[in-house]
């Protein structure tokens, strides 16, 4: 039988660095699977990514990479 682990797909919000995301993060691991806006991404939304994997505890994964790559922008900073 295949393993299976709770996560979800955390959406950006404000201050998302300040919280405590374990309860979203993949059981039992540190891995927070990230959604991006359905828009141009700004700077302070790629600024929050970073912050969550290179300040806080956090393995960031970005979900669903193609729905975003509309924009040539959001492509660059992929």
């Amino acid at each position: 039988m295949p393993q299976v682990w709770l996560a979800a797909e955390a959406a950006g919000f404000l201050h998302m660095k300040e919280k405590d995301l374990s309860s979203l993060c993949i059981e039992g691991t540190h891995t927070l699977m990230q959604e991006m806006p359905f828009s141009d991404w700004t700077d302070m939304q790629i600024e929050t990514v970073e912050a969550l994997a290179l300040d806080c505890p956090y393995q960031v994964v970005l979900v669903h990479p193609k729905r975003f790559c509309f924009s040539q922008s959001n492509r660059n900073r992929l």
